[in-house]
């Protein structure tokens, strides 16, 4: 009985330290977003963000990302122009995922 307590407690100190950080990671970005001199830096954090809320704040995330989008291939950032579709079609899959998963939860 012990042991799946101290799993949980183990699971739960982790979990939380990783959404603090995550936080973190998110408010480190915007205030570089704010910051930014040149358009690499500005699209550098507009990327990061998409990334970073792509599994709390999906809004949030395809917002950055049609952001990021725009923003490079205005400054022919092909780098950006690359990652970015990819880091929208991972919030869309987990999107769908979301909704197969509830779909499946409602049959049972």
């Amino acid at each position: 009985m012990i042991k799946p307590i101290k799993f949980t407690f183990l699971f739960l100190c982790l979990w939380g330290q990783s959404f603090t950080q995550t936080r973190q990671t998110i408010d480190s970005l915007r205030n570089q977003l704010t910051i930014a001199k040149d358009d690499t830096s500005r699209n550098n954090a507009l990327i990061g963000l998409c990334y970073s809320y792509r599994l709390g704040n999906t809004d949030s995330s395809l917002f950055y990302g049609e952001l990021a989008l725009e923003s490079a291939q205005q400054t022919d950032y092909h780098k950006g122009e690359i990652r970015v579709p990819q880091d929208i079609a991972r919030v869309l899959l987990n999107l769908i995922s979301n909704a197969f998963y509830a779909v499946d939860e409602k049959k049972r």
